[in-house]
């Protein structure tokens, strides 16, 4: 009478291959995820540009503010708070975006958006 199942060695060969499939596809959704974020920081920074030169012309001077939510407000924008922060300093005229791994800063004087 033969035996249903699996031998011991079957069992640890599954798990080596497994392990060798996660170790090379969880760095790339991690780096999938990264490059989202900063995708989506810089997509704000735009919106956060935008908004300040539209306040800038309507009251004579940029918002300083630290948060999405204080950004929302003040700049009636809309910012999804999330991992990522975002600052506003009217005297270094720039807001900033900064999370796990990036920085990313936009200088709200210039003529043209540029995010570095």
């Amino acid at each position: 009478m033969k035996k249903k199942g699996f031998t011991l060695t079957e069992v640890v060969i599954t798990i080596v291959i497994l392990g060798v499939l996660a170790s090379i596809g969880i760095p790339s959704f991690q780096n999938v995820i990264k490059d989202t974020r900063i995708k989506d920081a810089s997509t704000n920074l735009l919106i956060l540009y935008t908004a300040q030169r539209i306040y800038h012309n309507e009251n004579g001077s940029y918002v300083s503010a630290n948060g999405a939510a204080a950004l929302n407000t003040a700049l009636n924008t809309g910012i999804i708070p999330g991992d990522t922060l975002y600052t506003c300093d009217s005297a270094s005229e720039e807001c900033r975006a900064s999370g796990t791994g990036f920085g990313l800063r936009i200088d709200i004087a210039a003529a043209t958006p540029v995010v570095n």
